[in-house]
């Protein structure tokens, strides 16, 4: 497997990690096109890691956009193609990930795992070694609306639940870079 990190809508990896990104998140969890062109070329936290086959570079397996931040990276999107998944191409891309932001506090959010698929999912964050913080109550804005009623989600963190601290500045982070670039 091969990540290549872009930092532009305009990269020949990004239209088919789009496609990925259309069909893997509800409506209100998807930037609109402009929007995420923005966040991509206008912020230098933002940025997408693409993986692709290392026998062929140009068949995405999946992506995390992620927002870098001094001590902290918010996953904001991570989706694997539907061809690639069960496999085992999902857990080796957040083993990358999270080896690649070693030192780094990882933040990602997940729907409430009050379902199969959403209790699967948590499972399977929790076997790569995130846990979740039940006690940060998360407000996620719509980002395909910004306009539209927010949602709560679960925050997980890798290495430990979020001290007060380290929740302050994701907070502040997310409200400040994030939520301004919808």
């Amino acid at each position: 497997m091969k990540v290549t990190n872009i930092k532009s809508t305009s990269s020949a990896l990004f239209a088919p990690a789009w496609e990925i990104y259309q069909y893997s998140f509800p409506v209100c969890e998807k930037r609109r096109p402009e929007s995420q062109r923005k966040a991509l070329e206008e912020q230098p936290e933002c940025s997408m890691d693409i993986f692709t086959h290392a026998d062929a570079p140009d068949k995405v397996i999946g992506f995390m956009l992620h927002w870098r931040f001094d001590d902290s990276v918010y996953l904001e999107h991570f989706a694997v193609s539907e061809s690639e998944r069960n496999n085992g191409a999902g857990g080796r891309m957040l083993d990358s990930f999270i080896e690649r932001n070693a030192g780094r506090r990882i933040i990602l959010d997940i729907d409430m795992p009050v379902d199969d698929i959403s209790k699967r999912r948590m499972g399977f964050y929790e076997r790569h070694g995130f846990v979740a913080n039940p006690a940060r109550r998360h407000i996620h804005p719509d980002l395909s609306d910004p306009r539209a009623e927010k949602f709560e989600l679960l925050l997980l963190s890798h290495g430990g639940t979020l001290t007060d601290d380290e929740y302050r500045r994701f907070r502040d982070d997310f409200e400040k870079r994030i939520c301004l670039n919808i």
